[in-house]
Formats: C-alpha cells, sequence, structure tokens
C-alpha cells in the first residue's frame, strides 16, 4: 500500500503521489483526502509501453529468481514496492528503475477507514 493524497486540479480530483510528476486520474465522485493506494506485483511494469509512469527512479534493492519470474524489491519516493517481472527483464541490484503501472489495476481506499473508492 502506498500513501497518496487526492487532490482537487483543473481536470477534476487527481491522484497525487510522491515521485509521480503526473497525477492519476482518481475515482469518480472522489473529494480530496488522504488515499491509500493498493497496487499487485503483476500491475507494476519497467516498460512504459501502454502504462502510466508511477515513480521515477526507484532503486532496486532485492531480486529474487523464482524461475520465469523474479520478484523485485524496490524502494521508491512514494514507498517500498514489489515488482513481479519475466526472470530475463530483471534488473540488477542498486540499479534505479522506472516504475509504471496498468492504472485501471489500481485500487484507491480512504486512508482513515479503510474502505475501497
Amino acid at each position: 500500500m502506498l500513501d497518496a493524497q487526492l487532490v482537487e486540479g483543473p481536470l477534476g480530483t487527481l491522484i497525487a503521489l510522491p515521485g509521480c510528476d503526473a497525477p492519476l486520474a482518481a475515482p469518480k465522485n472522489a473529494a480530496p483526502q488522504k488515499v491509500s493506494l493498493g497496487i499487485r506485483p503483476e500491475h507494476l511494469h519497467l516498460k512504459a509501453d501502454t502504462h502510466t509512469l508511477l515513480q521515477r527512479q526507484a532503486q532496486v534493492e532485492v531480486v529474487e529468481f523464482t524461475g520465469a519470474d523474479a520478484v523485485v524489491w524496490l524502494h521508491a519516493p512514494a514507498g517500498r514496492l514489489c515488482i513481479r517481472v519475466p526472470s530475463s527483464d530483471a534488473p540488477r541490484t542498486g540499479e534505479r528503475v522506472d516504475v509504471f503501472v496498468d492504472a485501471s489495476a489500481m485500487a484507491v481506499f480512504d486512508a482513515q477507514d479503510g474502505q475501497r473508492l
């Protein structure tokens, strides 16, 4: 879970996250407030493709090879992240990487009561 803030922007409410240059779209009809973002490791990516930038220059702390996949633990401005990637695409420990997200797969929760927005 990552701590974030819903903020009012010129085009509506957006998700502001430390280390994220461009705010992410917030759930419809959500008011500005503190939130927690839930993102599964398989919804985070090291390549942009059609994904949205989540964090710049996250540092690789640990790489665990589990066969065809690798679990990569990162230290990012927004907090600690875990990504699952193909073993052949795994970065090296100490490397800095940009992290992208499938924004449609993020879950946004009210930071106060834990209810999904």
